[in-house]
């Protein structure tokens, strides 16, 4: 064993506290040089790769001899207590089924690659692998598999389109079974694109909206944009009922995003008119205001011309409150207190209001139609 051996473990050990795998070749390059006053005095800069390569597979041997190291068959290094670990993480079950020969080293290989290494000539390796993944629990090595697998199919001109929608879909399943909620966004994206791209706008605004309900709430203005794209391709096909719908989702999303005093205008808006996508609500507002106002002019208004008995009285307020709603202000009944007056300028002030935004609902919600 050579003196820099017990370093070196020590090392790892601490790294180990820090990351969940540490890749054996480079941990040892970092090690021999930061450590080359110390055990490394007489090896030139240059040798240093070499040197590396030619110690790797002596000190991983004495690794495996070693308690609280577990070395994989793909070059990397973990603490044993977490592949012994009963908790059923995807990890913990990663290692028990490569023990069992499941997963061999060029499997671990295959999975290892990065998405920009990948070529056409890994689709079928890859179809493999996922069909033999497919009925284990191998939740996260099932999604790298089908995440790859997916992007093969895009680098391969053979591959139909439906087939790579497929491919996607297959990725966004692994992606929920290992319960990563960013990637189960990322491929329902995917799919939406292909069925964008071949004029499905059906079948693309459907999974951009499980796309953006998959998406956790901390990115708030990419499940935004998520949604516009959803409610752009129904507005294509002319749904505009889903659209509207959508549109819903974007306004509520808009709204928990957005600082106090934009929240108020968006509450109001939203209370009014259901953000401009319902004449009726803002026909319910109207009758709502009618009658509190008229409620109100019964027993605070002082004016002539009220009439005699309640019930006089209650037919000229109610008709004194829609003239001054609607700004039509014959003048036959005038307020006379300053409490009349203040009410009644507030009155058609939210007329000018609730009938510009009457208008624009109906013209919204039915001119598209």
């Amino acid at each position: 064993m050579n003196e820099w051996y017990e370093a070196a473990i020590e090392s790892l050990l601490n790294d180990l506290e820090k990351e969940e795998k540490i890749i054996g070749l480079d941990f040892l390059q970092d090690f021999v040089l930061e450590n080359r006053e110390d055990y490394f005095q007489d090896l030139e800069f240059e040798d240093i790769d070499q040197f590396v390569t030619d110690q790797f597979d002596d000190f991983q041997g004495w690794l495996r001899t070693q308690a609280g190291i577990k070395v994989l068959a793909n070059g990397k290094w973990i603490k044993s207590d977490s592949a012994t670990e009963s908790s059923g993480s995807d990890f913990s079950l990663d290692l028990e089924m490569l023990e069992e020969n499941i997963l061999n080293p060029d499997d671990i290989e295959l999975l290892d690659l990065e998405a920009f290494n990948l070529s056409p000539d890994h689709f079928d390796s890859l179809k493999s692998l996922y069909a033999r993944l497919a009925a284990t629990r191998l939740a996260e090595s099932k999604y790298k598999c089908a995440f790859r697998l997916a992007k093969c199919g895009e680098l391969n001109n053979d591959i139909p389109d439906y087939e790579r929608i497929q491919l996607w879909i297959n990725a966004s399943e692994a992606a929920n079974e290992a319960e990563l909620k960013d990637k189960v966004c990322d491929s329902l994206y995917e799919a939406a694109y292909h069925y964008q791209r071949i004029s499905k706008f059906r079948e693309a605004a459907q999974y951009f909206e499980r796309s953006a309900e998959s998406l956790v709430d901390h990115d708030p203005k990419r499940k935004h944009q998520i949604l516009k794209n959803a409610r752009t391709q129904y507005q294509m096909i002319g749904d505009h009922d889903a659209a509207s719908k959508v549109f819903l989702q974007e306004k509520d999303l808009e709204y928990k995003s957005s600082n106090r005093p934009s929240k108020l205008v968006l509450f109001l808006y939203k209370i009014t008119s259901n953000y401009g996508e319902s004449p009726s609500k803002v026909a319910w507002n109207i009758l709502f205001v009618w009658v509190i106002y008229t409620a109100v002019f019964c027993f605070f208004l002082s004016s002539e011309n009220l009439g005699q008995g309640y019930l006089a009285r209650l037919l000229n307020c109610f008709y004194y409150t829609v003239v001054t709603f609607t700004t039509l202000g014959y003048g036959d009944i005038t307020p006379l207190n300053p409490f009349g007056k203040i009410a009644s300028g507030f009155l058609a002030v939210l007329g000018l209001l609730y009938t510009s935004l009457f208008m624009v609902t109906v013209v919204r919600r039915y001119a598209r139609v």
